[in-house]
């Protein structure tokens, strides 16, 4: 079938020098085998855009936006200053943990080396006779001045700490005179007290008066040591208490 273009639809212009000046767009629309011009506008014919411009600087929306960018420099100014508080705490907090567990209340060298009274005997209040070396009765002055005089403590059967109260006269804690002591034990780890101690003998709870020194290990109630180094005469020894 042959399509036959309809002269009284479209008749293309002759083209001016006015009409050379714009990009003129004319669509043949050839649907159904007709031709129909749909025109796009020209150039000239479009609406003019507002170009942007730059506000000016005490306009309100300036000031807007110096506002905006003020408060992002403050915020982000806080949390800056936030990071390096945290840090510096932090910091602060490892080195104040670092200094307590570097620097602990250290155990006195006496507490470390001081040797151990572990006899049951020690505590037998009742002036039982215990002989229990070999049948012949303690006598702590001359085995601790053998020694050299060292530090001691009362652990296992033989209690935890020295007697305060009097024992029995004749006989008890495995010797003659059981030595005891009534005086106040130091309160501060490491402190060094110089104490009254009382032998019973012959019915005489204070019958010998010496002193013995004594210091704290630690907090727990009879973490406690002692230091004789008073005559060697025979047979004195120490009585010892839970």
């Amino acid at each position: 079938m042959t399509s036959t273009l309809k002269s009284e639809v479209y008749q293309q212009p002759t083209p001016t020098l006015s009409d050379q000046k714009y990009d003129t767009t004319d669509i043949i629309d050839q649907s159904n085998h007709e031709y129909t011009v749909i025109s796009l506008p020209r150039h000239n014919e479009l609406p003019d855009l507002p170009l942007p411009t730059t506000p000016a600087p005490g306009s309100p929306l300036n000031q807007i936006k110096n506002l905006k960018r003020l408060l992002a420099a403050v915020l982000v100014g806080v949390i800056i200053c936030s990071l390096l508080s945290a840090a510096a705490v932090g910091i602060l907090v490892d080195q104040t943990t670092h200094f307590y567990q570097s620097n602990p209340v250290l155990t006195p060298t006496q507490c470390r080396n001081a040797i151990n009274f572990t006899e049951a005997w020690r505590r037998d209040y009742a002036g039982s006779g215990i002989t229990p070396r070999n049948n012949i009765p303690n006598c702590d002055s001359i085995r601790l001045s053998l020694a050299g005089q060292p530090w001691f403590r009362f652990t296992g059967d033989a209690g935890s700490r020295l007697l305060n109260t009097c024992p029995f006269s004749n006989g008890s804690c495995g010797t003659h005179v059981a030595l005891w002591t009534d005086a106040n034990m130091p309160d501060e780890v490491g402190s060094l007290v110089v104490l009254d101690i009382y032998g019973s003998w012959a019915g005489n709870c204070k019958d010998y008066i010496s002193t013995i020194y004594a210091m704290r290990c630690s907090q727990e109630r009879n973490d406690l040591i002692y230091k004789y180094d008073g005559d060697d005469s025979c047979a004195r020894g120490f009585c010892g208490m839970p």
